[in-house]
């Protein structure tokens, strides 16, 4: 293979976070560059994920990065099992974030072109079948999952696969109307 996604949903994000760092830790004498030639990981790609967003930002998304060519993040702000887990653990998640509850230094930790933050809130249609409201938007609404699905076959930027950045020079896009024609043709 020449290169390898990966995927986490949910509660399996904490688990493919801490698995790149300790696959990090493991190889500390080499730099990002050596680090993706060796394992070739392409794009890492976290759906709805219920890690807590500042342990994100402090201890996984510099492995993250550095391991892999990207690092893609679907986040919903109507995603309401994870709004629950903010509620139960008091923390805001990757896959709902609330950027405010990061420090300067996570914010910083944050600012890399290859990591991209996919805004799939406004998207129409279904965001779940069965389960809590809006957690399933990955596989439920055949929009969400077309891109979901560019992005683990490829690491294809997010401009080249139709999705619009708002705000503009921001690491957040969103899928626009017409999303399918534009990838289709």
């Amino acid at each position: 293979a020449q290169f390898i996604n990966v995927m986490a949903y949910s509660c399996g994000s904490p688990l493919l976070a801490a698995a790149l760092a300790k696959l990090r830790d493991r190889e500390p004498q080499l730099g990002p560059e050596a680090l993706r030639q060796k394992y070739r990981l392409g794009n890492v790609i976290f759906a709805a994920s219920d890690v807590d967003l500042k342990t994100f930002a402090r201890d996984y998304v510099t492995p993250a990065l550095e391991l892999s060519r990207q690092v893609v993040i679907y986040v919903s702000q109507i995603d309401r099992a994870l709004g629950f887990s903010t509620l139960i653990a008091g923390a805001s998640r990757l896959g709902k974030p609330d950027i405010t509850d990061l420090s300067v230094d996570e914010l910083q930790r944050l600012d890399n072109p290859r990591l991209v933050a996919v805004d799939v809130t406004q998207v129409r249609g279904a965001h779940e079948m069965g389960g809590m409201k809006g957690h399933g938007y990955w596989y439920a609404n055949e929009v969400i999952s077309s891109d979901v699905a560019l992005s683990l076959r490829y690491p294809i930027a997010p401009a080249k696969r139709c999705l619009q950045n708002e705000p503009p020079g921001s690491r957040v896009w969103r899928i626009p109307e017409g999303y399918v024609g534009c990838v289709t043709t």
